[in-house]
C-alpha cells in the first residue's frame, strides 16, 4: 500500500501518462514486498522461539480514517474485556505516523495498548501479511458494523487525564459553554468535503448517497435550544456553514477552535449526538458510549450498535415509477446505495419535521421519559419480528428505530 503522497504521485503519473514514474513506483513496491518476505522468515522464526516464554501478537492500527481508527481499535479492547481474545498473548500494534487521522486519539490509544510508531515497520508489516496471517502471531482488527453484543456488554477503555479535562473546560469556555453546568448536544451532517480533501485524486462519489444537508438539522437545533441545550456542530472538514445563527449555536468547524483534541473531547462529553448520514466522524462517540441518533442511515440492513441509541434509515425510490424501494427487496440488491444509477434509484431526503420527531424521541429516551403507546408497542414488536426473520448481517442489532418514522413508513416493511 502506498502512502497518501505515494498515491498522489502514482495517480498524477497515470493522468499525465508518465510511464517512467509509474514503472519506478511499481518497481519500488515490488522491491519492498520481496524485502518484507525475506524479513518475515527470520522474524517469524524468532517469534516461534519466544512463544513458550512470551506469545507476541502484532497488529496494525487502521489509523488513516477516523472511523476505523476509533471503531476497530475499540472493538479489539471490548473483545479483550469479554474474553473473545485470550489473556495469554502480549498484544502490540504498529502505527504509521504519516497516516494518522487524529493525533489526540493516538495519544489515548497509547495509554491502554502498546503502540509503536514507525513508517518503515508499518510498510514492511503490510507486505508481510500474506505469510504472517498464517501464523499465531498476527492480530487482526476487524469490524463489520455488526458488533452490537460487544458495544452493549463491554465498557469504554479510553479516558481523559485531569489536565485534558481542564484543557477541554477552557476551550469550551472560549465558545461560551460552561463544561460543569451547561449541557450540549453535538450535531453532524455527512458531506463529501473530508474525502475530497484527504483523497483528492480518487473518485469517492459512490459514497454520495450517504450525504445529508446540514441545514436539515436547523429545526431540530432550534427546538433543542429552546429546551436549554447548546448545540455544537462537529466535523473537522465540512462543505458549508449551517444557515442558522444563535448564541447557543456553535458552528465548531468555523469557530477558529477546531483541533484534533476537541474533535474527540466534544463528542466524548456531550449529552448525545445527532448524525445526519452515517460517517466515521461520529464513530468517535461510540468508543465513549455516547448515545447517538442517526437519521438518514444509508446502509440498509445495518443499524447503529452503540448503547442507548436510535436511528431512522434513508428512503429510496425508483426514478421511473416513483415507487419506494421496499426493505425486503432492497436487501436482495446488496450494497445498492453505492451505485444508485445502476438500479434506477434515488434518495428521498428526510424532512426537517421527521428529523425533529426523531430528536424528540431521542431526548425522551436519554432523559428516561420515553414510553411506547399500545399501538406503537404493537408496531415495534411487529417490526422486530420482521427484522429477526430476515437473514442479513444486522439481524442481531437491537437498536430501536424511530417510532414516528416507522409509523409513517410501515408500508416499506409490511
Amino acid at each position: 500500500m502506498f502512502s497518501k503522497k505515494g498515491w498522489d504521485t502514482f495517480l498524477s503519473a497515470l493522468k499525465k501518462r508518465d510511464y517512467s514514474t509509474i514503472i519506478f513506483i511499481a518497481y519500488m513496491s515490488v522491491g519492498l514486498r520481496i524485502l518484507a518476505m525475506l524479513c518475515a522468515i527470520p522474524i517469524i522464526l524468532i517469534l516461534w522461539i519466544l512463544k513458550p516464554v512470551v506469545w507476541i501478537k502484532v497488529g496494525l492500527l487502521h489509523s488513516e480514517r477516523l472511523g476505523h481508527f476509533s471503531w476497530n481499535t475499540d472493538l479489539f479492547l471490548r473483545r479483550r474485556q469479554l474474553g473473545v481474545y485470550p489473556d495469554g498473548p502480549y498484544y502490540c500494534f504498529l502505527c504509521d505516523p504519516t497516516r494518522v487521522a487524529n493525533q489526540q486519539l493516538l495519544y489515548m490509544w497509547k495509554r491502554v495498548i502498546p503502540v509503536y510508531e514507525s513508517r518503515v515497520f508499518s510498510v514492511l508489516f503490510e507486505r508481510m501479511l500474506p505469510i504472517l496471517k498464517r501464523t499465531p502471531f498476527y492480530q487482526a482488527l476487524p469490524g463489520d458494523s455488526n458488533e452490537y453484543y460487544e458495544f452493549n456488554n463491554a465498557n469504554p477503555s479510553l479516558y481523559f487525564t485531569p489536565d485534558e479535562i481542564d484543557k477541554g473546560r477552557k476551550f469550551l469556555k472560549l465558545m461560551n459553554v460552561d463544561f460543569d453546568t451547561d449541557e450540549y448536544i453535538c450535531i453532524f451532517a455527512r458531506d463529501s468535503s473530508y474525502m475530497k480533501q484527504h483523497l483528492p485524486d480518487l473518485d469517492m462519489s459512490y459514497h454520495d448517497s450517504r450525504n445529508t444537508d446540514i441545514n436539515s438539522l436547523i429545526e431540530t437545533s432550534k427546538y433543542l435550544i429552546e429546551k436549554g441545550f447548546t448545540i455544537i456542530r462537529v466535523g473537522s472538514v465540512v462543505n458549508k456553514p449551517i444557515n442558522f445563527s444563535h448564541k447557543k449555536m456553535i458552528d465548531y468547524p468555523y469557530s477558529g477552535h477546531q483541533s484534533d483534541f476537541l474533535d474527540i473531547f466534544l463528542q466524548a462529553h456531550c449529552k448525545f449526538t445527532i448524525s445526519a448520514g452515517n460517517s466515521g466522524c461520529t464513530d468517535v462517540g461510540i468508543i465513549f458510549d455516547t448515545p447517538i441518533l442517526t437519521v438518514e442511515l444509508a446502509n440498509l440492513g445495518i443499524a447503529p450498535v452503540q448503547k442507548n441509541s436510535l436511528y431512522t434509515p434513508k428512503k429510496y425510490k425508483f426514478i421511473k415509477s416513483n415507487d419506494y424501494l421496499r426493505f425486503e427487496d432492497g436487501l436482495k440488491l446488496g450494497n445498492f446505495w453505492y451505485n444508485l444509477d445502476k438500479f434506477g434509484l434515488e434518495v428521498e431526503a428526510m424532512s426537517s419535521q421527521d428529523i425533529l420527531e426523531a430528536a424528540k424521541e431521542m431526548l425522551d429516551r436519554v432523559e428516561g421519559r420515553f414510553r411506547y403507546s399500545p399501538e406503537s408497542e404493537n408496531l415495534i414488536q411487529a417490526y422486530h419480528k420482521f427484522w429477526d426473520a430476515k437473514n442479513f448481517p444486522g439481524r442481531s442489532i437491537k437498536t430501536p428505530i424511530g417510532i414516528d418514522w416507522l409509523t409513517k413508513n410501515k408500508d416499506i416493511y409490511f
